[in-house]
Formats: C-alpha cells, sequence, structure tokens
C-alpha cells in the first residue's frame, strides 16, 4: 500500500509538473478586445478643425507629405503629458519642427526641432510639458524644406485636449487587464490613450498580429486607412 502511494505521488510530481508548466509556457498572447471608438461630443464651437493634413506647398515631387494621427472631431487624452503620433509619407532629409501652442500664448508649450533625416512611416514624441485641463491645445509637425522660406513648410495640425476620466472609467481601467484597456479608452472617446496603449501593447507584442489588426482597424474608423502604420512607435 505503501509503495503504492508512493507511486502515485511521483506520478503527480513528475508528470503532471511539467505538462501544467508547458500549458503556461506556450500559451498564446490573449486576444485584444475589439477596439471600437466613440467619438465624444464636440464643444470646438466650430473654432479650429481637429485634423489638417500636409501637403507639398512649394508643389516639389520630392517632398514628404504628413499626417497627424488623430480624428477629425475633439480628441481627448487623460494623460498630462502624452504620446502623441504623426505619419510621414517618404523619407526626407528636411528638418522637422513639432509644436504644442496653448490659445492666446504665441510662444509655444513645446518647441521640438530636429535636423535628423526622418524615415517613411510613423514617428511620435513625447509632450515635454504639462497640458492643462480642458484646454484645446493644438500641436502641429512641419517638414522644413527651406529654412529661408518657411512659406514651402509641409505641414500638418492636430488639436488635444486633457480631460479628467469618469469615476467609472477609473474603477474599470484599475480592474482592466493591459489588452483591454484600448477597448475601454476607446468607447470613453479617449483617441491618444487608446491609440498609445494599443502601440505600447505592439512594441511589447511585435509579433502579435492581432494587436496591429486592431491599431489599423482603429485608424481606419476615423478616416485614417492610408496612414501605412506598420513601424515601431
Amino acid at each position: 500500500m505503501k509503495t503504492l502511494l508512493a507511486l502515485v505521488s511521483l506520478i503527480l510530481l513528475f508528470g503532471l509538473g511539467p505538462c501544467s508548466g508547458q500549458t503556461t509556457t506556450n500559451a498564446a498572447p490573449a486576444a485584444p478586445k475589439h477596439v471600437l471608438f466613440q467619438a465624444p461630443d464636440d464643444d470646438s464651437g466650430g473654432i479650429l478643425p481637429n485634423r489638417i493634413g500636409g501637403g507639398s506647398r512649394g508643389g516639389s515631387a520630392d517632398a514628404p507629405t504628413v499626417e497627424v494621427l488623430v480624428p477629425e472631431h475633439v480628441a481627448l487624452t487623460t494623460e498630462a503629458r502624452p504620446l502623441l503620433y504623426w505619419y510621414q509619407s517618404k523619407p526626407s532629409t528636411a528638418a522637422f519642427e513639432v509644436s504644442v501652442t496653448e490659445p492666446k500664448h504665441p510662444k509655444p508649450l513645446m518647441l521640438l526641432r530636429t535636423s535628423v533625416p526622418m524615415t517613411a512611416g510613423v514617428h511620435s514624441f513625447r509632450v515635454t510639458a504639462d497640458l492643462k485641463p480642458s484646454v484645446r491645445y493644438r500641436w502641429s509637425v512641419a517638414a522644413v524644406l527651406d529654412p529661408q522660406n518657411r512659406s514651402l513648410d509641409v505641414v500638418a495640425f492636430g488639436v488635444i485636449k486633457r480631460v479628467d476620466p469618469s469615476p467609472e472609467l477609473k474603477a474599470k481601467l484599475a480592474q482592466a487587464a493591459e489588452q483591454d484597456k484600448p477597448a475601454l479608452y476607446a468607447q470613453n472617446g479617449i483617441w491618444y490613450d487608446a491609440l498609445e496603449s494599443l502601440s505600447t501593447q505592439i512594441k511589447n507584442s511585435p509579433n502579435n498580429e492581432a494587436l496591429k489588426e486592431e491599431r489599423a482597424d482603429l485608424l481606419k474608423q476615423v478616416g485614417l486607412g492610408d496612414a501605412k502604420f506598420d513601424a515601431s512607435p
């Protein structure tokens, strides 16, 4: 009897143990919830469109086009210093200038200049100063083709407003798994956080095609299907 009990113990210890461990190791990444964006109420009063794409002002065939990755309506974030995304159609050696401006303040809240050649695809930058809640900031990306003639700049504009998440959303986010947070943000009209959350997950799991498909679909929902969002954030 003791021999039989010992044999059963060995089977449980060495037979089932590796099987359980193997299941955990090889488990497929959890599939994300479908990210369906619900646009918030637009309180802009028709003052400023949220997205203006950039084309070649000087008509140069070598100039890239630039596009900020935001919807046409008011675009929200809950972060004081969110991550902003834009798309460039082709490589360029032009200097690039990124700015964030507060209404009635001529001096930009943030101004970033770079002379490093920029590749085609999607680029991102983190706002470097805190956004005030409920203020509609304008941000822009400009390809400076000729520093002596800024009228030739290729420019795209977007608008961002920081809001406080509702108590209900805060509670859901506190309990949610990471793969479910993009859907929660999107359902509540929080565009920038939804896009950043998805992009961060893709950066951490670059082979997860389901995440990439969700991000591409999110962009298409707001008319950004032409942006080839296949570069790492």
